[in-house]
């Protein structure tokens, strides 16, 4: 399998979601699988998604009319009683919790083979963005609309979608100060117990990183000291209709948890492999993390052209792709830069999203895309404004007195973290970190989904 470079038309992307976040491709490449074609007729083939790795970031553009349109149908299927999709979504969910119990109990790779972890991973994660994605974002429109259109319904059925079970990273706080109290004045002895349960949660797509001692410390200042117990209502809702959208609203709020859960523990075994494959056959780690995973794999059966192109793209510190069929190929930066011209650039007072926690919040924008970069700016009463936020964007969200994102559906991490922390949050706006600049002075209107810009910075 040889690197291609593929031509595009830019002028199809004008209409598009879009990610961004601190990211390589070998770590991305799990997902490869989401652009082949499955028979499940739940499982939503993404076809053309693009994306730029930048020296560890990463944004990424794919077409609404790849998955929107069968996300509605899905909508429909559960407004009309069809629990097909909740089935096949709980299908794909057992399989995410298979792969968490297996990566736990290997974390490294003296009895596993990097083959069988792999083989049950890829699938695992793939078929989760297959499955995923359609309902969350269509959702995520339908709600749009009901918000506007039936309030009551709206408040209603984003109230009872939310899952009464806490995050990984609420957990982790939970147990963070559980050791602190177990442990006073010890903090070496917490610091080695809280490793061994939730060593995993800084990673990303990046790779793996350490969680040291200063971290942690940190960390511990953010304890908001959330509570573990079930808060789930077993009321069910008013119109029969809307119950089983319900239903499966909560399922995809513990699935996207669990999924990330997934990603970062796989992390851990990935980063391991390429460290072996590294020093057996003298590749530098830092360029091989360029290439996916199947790409080493045909480097290793003696396909050197991969390791010349690993060297470019490290040089160059950028690479620009479009997921084919399982793949990556490469797109060049001229068509990429037409992709960028075609997004809408938008200047306005006032920002609509959709509600996904209640309430009112006044501070500073904070635009944070990059943790490392990012964070130092970043002072409590903030308003957190992000394409999407990320299990480690928790420190930040801590500090911030209201979530505002780009993207997201009901059970994106944003939602599900404000919620959790009862905090203002309006995901879903397409264009916050376009249209707003840090320092400006606004106002998140979380029950009305308005976002508005009261002062400029500048």
């Amino acid at each position: 399998m040889k690197i291609r470079t593929q031509k595009i038309n830019s002028q199809q992307f004008k209409e598009s979601y879009v990610w961004q976040y601190e990211a390589y491709p070998f770590f991305t490449s799990v997902y490869m699988g989401s652009s082949v074609r499955q028979k499940n007729r739940y499982f939503i083939q993404w076809k053309q998604f693009v994306s730029y790795f930048h020296d560890g970031q990463m944004k990424a553009y794919l077409r609404k009319e790849e998955i929107l349109p069968a996300g509605k149908k899905i909508i429909s299927e559960l407004i009309s009683g069809d629990d097909g999709y909740l089935n096949s979504l709980k299908g794909v969910h057992a399989d995410i919790l298979k792969g968490i119990e297996l990566c736990e109990s290997q974390k490294d790779l003296s009895i596993i083979s990097f083959e069988e972890f792999w083989t049950h991973v890829y699938r695992a994660l793939s078929n989760a963005t297959l499955v995923l994605f359609s309902f969350d974002f269509a959702l995520g429109d339908y709600m749009e609309r009901l918000q506007t259109k039936n309030r009551t319904d709206f408040l209603e059925l984003s109230t009872m979608s939310v899952s009464g079970e806490p995050s990984f990273m609420t957990k982790a706080q939970i147990r963070l100060a559980q050791l602190m109290k177990e442990y006073p004045g010890n903090f070496n002895i917490v610091h080695k117990n809280f490793i061994k349960e939730f060593g995993w949660i800084r990673n990303s797509y990046k790779g793996s990183l350490n969680i040291d001692r200063k971290w942690l410390e940190n960390f511990s200042h953010s304890i908001s000291g959330g509570d573990s117990k079930n808060n789930k209502s077993n009321r069910l809702l008013a119109k029969p209709n809307l119950r089983l959208a319900t239903q499966t609203a909560r399922e995809a709020y513990m699935f996207r948890d669990d999924k990330k859960k997934l990603l970062m523990l796989s992390v851990i075994i990935m980063h391991k492999w390429l460290k072996k494959i590294g020093l057996e056959y003298g590749y530098k780690y830092n360029e091989l993390r360029w290439l996916t995973v199947e790409e080493i794999k045909d480097l290793i059966k003696g396909e050197k052209s991969y390791i010349k192109k690993a060297k470019e793209y490290d040089k160059n510190k950028e690479r620009i792709v479009i997921t084919v069929s399982g793949r990556y190929e490469d797109v060049s930066l001229a068509q990429w830069d037409k992709i960028e011209a075609c997004q809408p650039v938008k200047t306005q007072t006032e920002i609509k999203g959709m509600v996904a926690s209640q309430g009112i919040a006044r501070g500073k924008a904070k635009i944070v895309i990059s943790i490392k970069r990012d964070s130092a700016k970043f002072n409590k009463g903030d308003i957190l404004v992000a394409s999407m936020t990320r299990p480690e964007y928790l420190p930040l969200m801590n500090k911030a007195s209201a979530f505002v994102t780009d993207e997201g559906g009901v059970s994106c991490h944003a939602a599900i973290i404000s919620r959790e922390m009862k905090k203002p949050c309006i995901i879903g706006t397409k264009i916050a970190t376009k249209v707003l600049c840090d320092g400006d002075l606004v106002e998140v209107d979380a029950d009305k989904g308005i976002v508005k810009i009261l002062k400029r910075a500048i």
